[in-house]
């Protein structure tokens, strides 16, 4: 005699189907928010010099905006060095302090990579150099400061540059036509990591999923 209705199979499976997605919300791991620091000291950070030496350009020079056309030609041969995707293994960490002291070459570049496993929320950039410097997130520039002169500071909002995946801040600070220069930055950006299931909560939905499949196999019996 088989005891399992159709109701109560029917009723098995609403049980099943709301203990699933009970379980699911709640072992899902609390979303809390992450920060990245981008100090200097945070780690992360890669720098380049230009290998050719100061900017032979004569000083001053304040209508050929410098930042803007030196060390052209590498740029030129280095398409997206300020974008995701450009390969920076051959580049030296960098951990802060003045760039280079000698002053033996200009302009100077720095990246960092970051990885956001989420949504960005917040994003924050604060750079000053002598002299000047440029700013970018993903390949879209979000500083500029081509006064030739020393000490600008510039502040930035990051977060409509962010994405969920990868990300590259990239700064190209020069001093005109050399001599050794001081730069300096802060800022951090924050994320929501992605919700995922902890192992109890995977664990629940299977067992869901075996009193479905015996709810089945009483009724066909």
């Amino acid at each position: 005699m088989n005891c399992f209705t159709a109701r109560t199979v029917a009723t098995i499976k609403r049980a099943a189907i709301g203990l699933v997605t009970a379980t699911l919300l709640a072992g899902a791991c609390a979303a809390s928010a992450t920060t990245v620091l981008l100090d200097p000291t945070s780690g992360g950070w890669v720098s380049y010099f230009n290998p050719v030496g100061p900017d032979p350009r004569p000083y001053p020079c304040f209508a050929c905006d410098p930042i803007g056309t030196s060390n052209a030609a590498w740029e030129a041969a280095n398409p997206g060095w300020n974008n995701v995707g450009y390969d920076d293994s051959t580049w030296a960490s960098y951990s802060g302090g003045w760039a280079p002291a000698d002053g033996s070459r200009t302009p100077f570049y720095l990246r960092k990579e970051l990885n956001l496993t989420g949504t960005p929320t917040a994003g924050t950039f604060s750079i000053i150099v002598d002299d000047d410097y440029r700013v970018w997130v993903n390949g879209t520039m979000v500083l500029n400061d081509d006064s030739n002169g020393c000490c600008t500071f510039g502040t930035a909002n990051l977060l409509p540059y962010l994405v969920d995946g990868d990300n590259v801040i990239a700064v190209k600070a020069e001093n005109f036509p050399g001599g050794g220069f001081f730069i300096d930055f802060n800022g951090s950006v924050d994320f929501t990591p992605r919700a995922v299931p902890e192992p109890a909560t995977l664990a629940l939905f299977g067992f869901a999923l075996a009193g479905l499949g015996f709810g089945r196999r009483r009724k066909n019996a």
